[in-house]
């Protein structure tokens, strides 16, 4: 069983990249967020790229653990003394805590690295992986228009969880906050939410 700081540790190197010190560093080729804080049922978290001074991450803590929630612009302005804060990114996490069955995905299929529903020979909903560790791997899932609340999305995406887990590794899945449909996704694949976070860049 993992708890929820296991999983935001987890979350965190597949899509940011942590030094040994647990500051955000960024990915080969990727620049990390300036700061990234995460809700869970027992409190907040909250890590710094590993640039910020220690007295701007001071300021920003003595706004309150709940601050990047409740007064993202202030955190922003305060972000912005050190370098350019342009875009705040608010979402849920999720995880998958068991593997689906075979029989939520019986009409998928692999192909080109992803799981597929293909439909007169096209493929008409894909679910690939979007970011990995060695621990983990995070969620992307598409479907064209037109063939939208089939039940494709979910077999695509259980699919391609069976095949994470089966490799030993978390399958996570998050969205905005205010993308319905994918929290729809989340509600009928039967995913466990263990944070929302939101990221500063």
């Amino acid at each position: 069983m993992h708890t929820a700081s296991d999983l935001i540790r987890l979350s965190l190197e597949i899509e940011n990249g942590l030094t040994p010190a647990g500051d955000l560093t960024g990915l080969p080729g990727q620049t990390a967020a300036l700061l990234w804080a995460s809700q869970h049922q027992a409190g907040y978290v909250t890590v710094f790229r590993e640039d910020i001074p220690a007295t701007l991450r001071q300021q920003i803590l003595a706004l309150g653990p709940g601050a990047s929630f409740d007064e993202p612009i202030r955190v922003q302005q305060l972000l912005g003394q050190h370098t350019a804060c342009r875009g705040i990114w608010s979402g849920e996490g999720y995880y998958f805590a068991a593997a689906p069955p075979a029989e939520q995905y019986a009409d998928v299929v692999q192909q080109a690295g992803a799981f597929v529903v293909l439909v007169d020979g096209e493929a008409v909903s894909r679910a690939w992986t979007q970011d990995e560790s060695a621990a983990a791997a995070e969620l992307a899932v598409e479907t064209r228009e037109g063939f939208r609340r089939r039940g494709y999305a979910r077999q695509v995406a259980s699919a391609w969880a069976a095949h994470v887990i089966g490799q030993g590794k978390v399958a996570f899945y998050s969205h905005r906050r205010e993308n319905e449909a994918s929290r729809r996704l989340a509600q009928n694949l039967g995913v466990t939410w263990y944070a929302r976070s939101v990221t500063f860049s």
